[in-house]
């Protein structure tokens, strides 16, 4: 647990528990969670919260992160469905395309 300087809404410092000292009245110490940082949160009538902007930066992460699973997803689906049904003339030629295109274009980078 740490603790936290506030004055008027904002985190000023955060510091280990009983490593406060003593501030003007209008500053006050609050708990606060270890991962609390100046930079990443700040103080409202909820309580000590990450902001706005911290929490737009790590969505923006994980949606990438996401995008990027998804990708693999799909490509792995693909790679599946003409290994093992690429003789099928019932699978659309558009799919075997795909992943003709998509092994030509690693090949590429791969060298």
């Amino acid at each position: 647990m740490k603790r936290a300087l506030v004055l008027n809404n904002r985190i000023c410092e955060v510091v280990s528990h009983g490593k406060e000292f003593e501030v003007a009245p209008d500053f006050k110490w609050l708990d606060c969670d270890d991962s609390v940082t100046p930079e990443t949160h700040e103080f409202n009538q909820v309580g000590i919260v990450e902001k706005q902007s911290t929490m737009l930066e790590r969505n923006a992460e994980l949606k990438a992160k996401l995008y990027n699973l998804d990708l693999k997803t799909v490509r792995g689906l693909r790679e599946f469905i003409v290994s093992k049904f690429g003789n099928d003339p019932t699978l659309p030629d558009q799919v075997r395309n795909y992943e003709t295109a998509a092994a030509e274009t690693r090949a590429a980078i791969e060298k």
